[in-house]
């Protein structure tokens, strides 16, 4: 149980190269410059880029378990045109089936959908955080990832994303 009545969103991305198994713990997001370090050894051994998006509020924590990657891109960027014009949207699954809702309505936002707990929140207090999420991901991704073509490439759209949840965000500020 979370005592804090606070918006939280974090992300955790899985570490298979410290496990053996499949259930490898998923390496939460850094808080400084120093935990960082082998987060590009862990994006080059994974794949999937399987991770988790994280919200804590109200005493409920609820996770979504998927390409972290596409999590982002999704629900932290390309989400947030929608979501300002009280829209709802339904992000579909990378790794497994299902979806996840995110429905505006009046203050709130409610989430809920497949494979977590559902989570009603403060609506523009999630929108701001969802992103601030997204780009401290873009910002852990590009510092450590190496520097493939292909990685470039995804740090590009993701770059790309940003930058227009951004314009988007400004208009409503």
């Amino acid at each position: 149980m979370i005592d804090s009545k606070a918006l939280k969103i974090e992300f955790c991305i899985f570490d298979f190269i410290n496990s053996n198994d499949d259930n490898s713990p998923c390496r939460p997001e850094p808080v400084s410059k120093k935990d960082s370090t082998d987060f590009g050894v862990i994006f080059e051994n994974n794949e999937n880029f399987l991770g988790e998006i994280i919200i804590s509020y109200d005493g409920v924590k609820t996770r979504f378990n998927d390409n972290i990657y596409g999590l982002v891109r999704n629900m932290c960027f390309r989400s947030i045109k929608k979501l300002i014009l009280n829209e709802e949207v339904k992000l579909m699954y990378f790794t497994t089936h299902g979806y996840i809702n995110l429905i505006p309505n009046g203050n709130k936002i409610e989430i809920m959908g497949d494979h977590f707990e559902s989570i009603k929140l403060p609506y523009m207090e999630f929108i701001r955080a969802i992103f601030n999420s997204g780009k401290r991901f873009t910002t852990l991704f590009e510092s450590t990832a190496i520097k493939t073509k292909d990685n470039i490439n995804l740090i590009n759209l993701l770059k790309a994303d940003e930058k227009a949840a951004l314009a988007e965000l400004k208009k409503c500020l």
